[in-house]
Formats: structure tokens, sequence, C-alpha cells
């Protein structure tokens, strides 16, 4: 059976891009309402119980962005980073589906598991994102999951991060897009494949493209 994301690219960019934004959204009101529930009955199990509230935002670039973590959500985004870092799907998944830990929880330095995860694991990276992370977050340097992938050189990983509505025209706190990463990094793989999604003129494109193989022809090897 072909997954909803597939059975898209028959419309528009621009309609599958709405789609996967309207899904993650829903995925992550559904995923809240399970979690407040199951909190709530965990809490008030005592008349001196003090009930747990979430501050949520729903706004349309993520329903989930206001989350205020507490103590216990710490410790679960501690874990959640910690398996995508060892890339342990089997721990992610059984964090996300059996323990209803939000996929964007933060850990004590402020990451996210998308942020954090072995980038070469594109299954980590899959289900993170299927479970309504947000392929856009960025961190202090203004920094996304793209860049790294694109750093890394992992284009597999990159792919699944544009799949799922990344956008590699978001730029760091340096100006730099992820095909910038890729280029310094010379990641010519990487670089090719998304010179395709920048918004910038064709012109400045094929210029970038053509320094990029003028300079990486020493480094080639044939």
């Amino acid at each position: 059976m072909r997954s909803i994301y597939a059975c898209t690219e028959a419309f528009p960019a621009s309609w599958k891009q709405w789609g996967v934004e309207l899904l993650r959204e829903l995925r992550c009101q559904y995923l809240h309402c399970k979690r407040k529930l199951l909190l709530t009955a965990q809490e008030s199990c005592s008349d001196d119980c003090q009930f747990i509230h979430f501050r949520l935002s729903f706004s349309p670039a993520g329903a989930c962005a206001g989350m205020q973590p507490g103590n216990a959500e710490i410790r679960a985004g501690d874990r959640l980073t910690g398996a995508a870092a060892r890339g342990d799907i089997a721990e992610v998944r059984h964090i996300l589906h059996l323990e209803l830990v939000h996929p964007d929880s933060h850990n004590r330095f402020g990451k996210t598991a998308l942020q954090v995860m072995m980038f070469g694991n594109i299954f980590v990276a899959e289900e993170l994102l299927k479970q309504g992370a947000n392929p856009n977050i960025q961190d202090g340097s203004g920094t996304t999951p793209a860049h790294d992938a694109a750093r890394t050189g992992f284009l597999d990983t990159l792919k699944i991060l544009v799949e799922h509505g990344a956008d590699v025209n978001i730029p760091d706190a340096s100006g730099s897009l992820p095909i910038h990463v890729a280029i310094q990094e010379g990641h010519t793989d990487v670089v090719f494949s998304i010179s395709g999604d920048l918004m910038i003129p064709e012109p400045l494109v094929a210029v970038s493209l053509l320094t990029f193989q003028w300079l990486a022809l020493p480094f080639m090897h044939f």
C-alpha cells in the first residue's frame, strides 16, 4: 500500500507542501489530546495531586511549537534524543508510540531528536518526521537539520527531510544555505541534488555549480 505522501505525487508542489503541513498539524493535535488524557489520569490519583498543564500554541507553521517543558518532559527529551543520537530506531518508536513523548521534546541542552539524530540512519529521521517533528527547527545559530545533513553529506537523509517539508532556502545566522555548507564540505552529490530546490535565479545556480566543479576538480577521483 502506498503511503499518503506517495499519493500526493500527482499534485502541484505547493499543494503537496500544504498537505504535508496539514497532516503534521493534525497528527500533533491528536498526539497532544492522547498525551493530555494519559497524564491527567496519572496525575489525578489523589485529591492532593496537581494537574499538569500544557501551554500549546497552534499556528500554521506547526501545532506544537508552544509546549512549556517541565522536568518530566526534559527527562523524556533526554531519552528520546539519546535514542535518536544512537540510531536506536526500536527505542525511538517505543518512546514515541507507547510513552507518547512528543517528537519535538527538548533535552537538557535545548535540542530536539531531529537535531541530534544519527544522520546516517534514515529510519530514525523518517520515524520522527512521520510523528510530527518539525523539519525546519533551528538552533541558536539558525542551523536546521537540512544544514546538518548537507554538512555531513548524508543525501538520503536530506531527501527524507525535504519530502517531509524541509526548506533548503532557510539560511542560518551567517546567511549560509544548506547548499553553501555542502559546497564547503565538498559533497558533490548533495550540491547537485538540492540545487533544483533553491529559490534563487537559475544563472546564479549555474555559476555556483560551475565554480564548485572547477574548485572540486583537483580532488575528484576518476
